[in-house]
């Protein structure tokens, strides 16, 4: 999956309870969220590299949620679950602006927080 999103060269980073795991507050989880920087009509590409990766697309769970079509692609892979989420507002587009930078892990925590509510919700 990260050597498709490599090949693609789409910036991506790990969000969700994999990310909060990595600041030492793990909880349980069953998919892995990742928000990659990419525009709503370069979704397709995305799932083609990772359809010819041999996963997945989850079409019933696009149709039942039409209102994430053209913003959020899952897929299955030997058993999980995998979410391609779009930038959605300002904050998420800030994670992508301004190369590497160095921030404190409770801010990261919290924000990773907000975004599970968010994306949750």
């Amino acid at each position: 999956m990260v050597e498709c999103l490599r090949r693609a060269g789409t910036p991506y980073v790990v969000i969700g309870a994999w990310a909060l795991a990595i600041w030492g507050q793990p909880r349980a989880t069953a998919d892995l969220d990742l928000l990659v920087l990419a525009k709503e009509q370069e979704l397709d590409r995305l799932g083609t590299f990772m359809t010819k990766a041999e996963m997945e697309v989850d079409e019933t769970w696009q149709q039942w949620n039409p209102l994430l079509r053209g913003s959020q692609l899952r897929f299955q892979y030997r058993g999980v679950t995998i979410d391609l989420l779009l930038p959605r507002d300002r904050h998420d587009q800030a994670i992508f602006d301004g190369g590497k930078r160095s921030v404190s892990a409770d801010s990261i925590a919290g924000s990773c927080r907000l975004k599970i509510l968010f994306y949750r919700s």
